[in-house]
């Protein structure tokens, strides 16, 4: 785990949406398959940036071409976009 991605957690607990989304954005670009499914997960409730869930989508799927995804985080990453495509989403 990166030192972003222990912040972003750290400001996620404490309320700070925007924090979290700024530190998950820092990690993400570092190449953190964790931040961006994270990233995913704010953007379809809508903390700390406006909700869109195809913004959600395009991040699950950046997630997926990530080289070092690990099977378990390609299952939930999978299972994310199914829901995303489920109609209770839209």
């Amino acid at each position: 785990m990166t030192a972003a991605i222990c912040i972003a957690l750290t400001c996620r607990e404490l309320g700070d949406g925007r924090g979290s989304v700024r530190w998950f954005r820092k990690a993400a670009a570092a190449g953190d398959v964790d931040a961006l499914i994270e990233l995913a997960k704010l953007c379809t409730r809508g903390e700390g940036l406006r909700r869109s869930l195809a913004s959600a989508a395009q991040l699950l799927e950046a997630a997926l071409a990530r080289p070092g995804i690990q099977p378990w985080e390609a299952d939930e990453v999978k299972t994310m976009l199914r829901r995303l495509d489920a109609p209770a989403m839209t």
